[in-house]
Parts: C-alpha cells; sequence; structure tokens
C-alpha cells in the first residue's frame, strides 16, 4: 500500500532539516507536540492540491460544454439560422424564408415607392377636406347637392356614398360615385338629344280613391313613357285640375312634376281635405303638362273621368217603439255637401209611403242622427228606404230595410 501523500511530505521536510548547532531556521519537527509544523504544512499542500483537481475538472467540464456549443453554432452558421426568418410572399419575390432584416428592407422600399406615388399621410388627409371646396357657401356641400343622373335624389343618396368622409379612401369612393354620376348625365343627355320627335313621350296615369282620408293618389309609374333625360319645363310641374260632378261643380287646381312622379313608386297623393271637392262624386281630372330634353319641348293634356267607389248610404238601426211606432239611428257622411232623405213605405217595392213620414237631412254636421215615425198599425212591417243627393244633384236611392210594429 502506497504511503499516504501526507507522509511523504512530511518524511521529505524531515530529511531536509538542519542538524548543525546553532541553526537559526525554525524546526520542521516538534517530536513534544501531536501535530507538528511538517505535518501543519504537508495538511495545507494536500488541501490546494485538491482544490487544484477540482479547478482542473471544472475547467474540463467547461470544456466540454464549449466544444458542444462550437459544434451547435457551426451548425446554425452553416443552416443561415443565426437571423429569425420570415416568410411573407406578398413583400417577397417568392414563398422562401427570408432574414428579417431583408424583409424589413424589402417593406421600406416599396413604402418610399408608394409615398412617392401617393404623396405623404398629411398630404393625403388634406386632401380629404377638398370634396367640398368648390363651394362657397359652408352650408352647401357636395352631399347635400342633386345627383346630375338620378334628380332629385341628392348625392348622399347614391348608392355607396361615404356621408362623412375622413380617409383618403373615402374620398376616392365618392369622387368615383361623382365621376360616374356626371358620365351617367352626360350619356343620358346625349341618347335624349338624338329623339326629334314628342311620339315616345307618353303621360298616362292611373287613380285611385282614399276617401277616408280625403285624397286621391295618381301612378305614373308603369303608365307613362318618359325616354331618358325628359324633365317638366315647369319646376312645379304639370298643372292637374280636378272637378267634381257635384250639381255646381267644384274646382281645385294643383301641380304635378310629371319627371319625378315617374320613377315614385309611391305614386302621387293629392290632399283633398282642404277643398270643397266631393268624393262621393265622380272627379274629372286635366293634367297640362310640359316636358324637354333641352332640344325638344312636349307639350299637350291628359284628361281622366274617374267615378268614386264610395258612397254615401249608411245603414239606419230600427227599433220598434210600440205598437204605433218605431225609431232609427245612423251615422251620416259629415263635411259634405250630402243631404239625406228617409220615407217609411207599407209595402217592399216602396210605392205607397206613410204619410208625413219623410224626413231630410240636409248637410249634417252630428256624428249620428234619429229617425221616427209614428201612427203606425200594430204589428205590421214596414219598410224604410233611404235616398241621397250629392249637393244639387238628383238623390239617389239606396237599399231597403224592414221594422215591425210591437
Amino acid at each position: 500500500m502506497a504511503a499516504r501523500k501526507i507522509d511523504i511530505i512530511v518524511n521529505l521536510l524531515l530529511a531536509l532539516q538542519p542538524y548543525a548547532s546553532g541553526a537559526t531556521t525554525l524546526a520542521l519537527n516538534d517530536a513534544d507536540q501531536d501535530l507538528d509544523y511538517s505535518r501543519l504544512i504537508g495538511t495545507k499542500i494536500i488541501e490546494h492540491e485538491n482544490k487544484l483537481g477540482q479547478l482542473t475538472s471544472s475547467l474540463n467540464t467547461l470544456y466540454s460544454y464549449t466544444t458542444v456549443l462550437q459544434t451547435q453554432m457551426a451548425t446554425i452558421i452553416a443552416n443561415g439560422l443565426v437571423v429569425p426568418q420570415i416568410q411573407l410572399t406578398t413583400i417577397m419575390p417568392d414563398s422562401a424564408f427570408y432574414n428579417i432584416e431583408v424583409v424589413v428592407t424589402a417593406i421600406g422600399s416599396q413604402f418610399n415607392t408608394l409615398r412617392n406615388a401617393t404623396g405623404t399621410s398629411t398630404a393625403l388627409t388634406e386632401a380629404v377636406a377638398y370634396q367640398d371646396k368648390v363651394y362657397e357657401d359652408i352650408s352647401q356641400t357636395l352631399r347635400g347637392q342633386v345627383s346630375l343622373s338620378s334628380s332629385p335624389v341628392t348625392m348622399s343618396a347614391l348608392t355607396g356614398w361615404v356621408g362623412t368622409p375622413v380617409t383618403a379612401a373615402d374620398s376616392i369612393k365618392n369622387m368615383w360615385i361623382t365621376i360616374n354620376d356626371m358620365r351617367k348625365a352626360v350619356q343620358t343627355y346625349l341618347t335624349a338629344s338624338a329623339i326629334t320627335s314628342c311620339t315616345s313621350v307618353i303621360v298616362d296615369f292611373t287613380t285611385y280613391f282614399d276617401v277616408p282620408n280625403n285624397t286621391i293618389i295618381l301612378m305614373f309609374l308603369g303608365n307613362s313613357t318618359l325616354p331618358p333625360g325628359f324633365i317638366d319645363v315647369d319646376g312645379n310641374g304639370a298643372s292637374l285640375r280636378i272637378t267634381d260632378a257635384s250639381a255646381t261643380p267644384n274646382v281645385y287646381t294643383t301641380y304635378v312634376n310629371v319627371s319625378r312622379a315617374n320613377v315614385n313608386t309611391s305614386g302621387i297623393s293629392i290632399d283633398l281635405s282642404r277643398t270643397n271637392i266631393n268624393l262621393y262624386t265622380s272627379l274629372t281630372l286635366l293634367l297640362t303638362y310640359s316636358l324637354t330634353n333641352g332640344n325638344l319641348i312636349c307639350s299637350n293634356t291628359k284628361t281622366k273621368t274617374i267615378s268614386s267607389p264610395a258612397t254615401a248610404c249608411v245603414n239606419i238601426t230600427l227599433t220598434p217603439l210600440s205598437t204605433t211606432s218605431f225609431t232609427g239611428v245612423f251615422t251620416p257622411v259629415t263635411g259634405k255637401i250630402i243631404t239625406y232623405s228617409i220615407t217609411t213605405y207599407t209595402d217592399i217595392a216602396c210605392t205607397s209611403p206613410v204619410g208625413g213620414s219623410t224626413q231630410p237631412y240636409t248637410n249634417p254636421t252630428a256624428s249620428q242622427l234619429s229617425y221616427s215615425v209614428s201612427g203606425l198599425t200594430t204589428a205590421t212591417t214596414y219598410y224604410v228606404r233611404m235616398s241621397i243627393a250629392i249637393g244639387l244633384n238628383t238623390p239617389t236611392n239606396c237599399g231597403v230595410q224592414s221594422v215591425k210594429t210591437l
């Protein structure tokens, strides 16, 4: 068994110890001490040797790690993966992966090219404000102007219009809508200018009564033919004269813009509530129009006589009161020149009236009226008929109703 390292070192130090008397060096061996100097020095040397061994081992470990990292870096560099890569087919020429700095450089180059073509972001923002620069009056804006191709529709009502543009894209969109509107208007004008005869201009309409609302509706769309470009000469439109069939006819005149009415899917409503026109009579409508395409003026009249679908006849609620009398209640049409006349008969053919039974009600204003007859025969059926006269016209008979006394 080999001697321990500490013993070897101690023996070496003993061998080197001087024996001459009067030596001035410190003795390395002291037999009287448990641990002499030689052993202490040896212990320290061994401790340092051990630490040197540990350091050497650590250096060897670090060296092995460094070797691994060098090998891995060599692989990374060989594969070109030192910088992160990205695939961006819209910027780069193909679908390959490129280092990020290469992509950023390409984006910067394209941005500079775009900016040189469109101007700076500040210039684009300022350009949006020029949409309304042509109008000196601040209250006038392009969006509020009437379309050239689709009058009376305003520009803001055209499909796709951006009401409040804030970006260059908004402004460009409105610009193209405006350009298309002008082009369509010019195209329509050129097409209409080629028309040299009024034979292709047809004005006609159908009419609907709305008696409860004192209104008639004129529908031109689908009945008239107006070539593109034709508009009313007078901005108010054509003159429309309405005459009723009263004994003394009532007349009301208004205006209808034919070119606009011809594109109105709801028809043109004529409110007669504040006129004397009686909708319970037939009406005669006289339309005098004048249309132009800028080169040709087409003027003519259109007359229509229409019968009212309404009747002033109303039902009477008859109730026997006694063996010799009965009463009736009815709701008349008010606000019109109408005379109701009610008579009681003894026969269904209404040829034998009961004396003194005829009662007239002229231009009634009450919402409900009463009719009564007395001096009749017990348990007998009587027949009641209403007749109406519109204005001074000849009265017309309504249906016959019956009632039996008690």
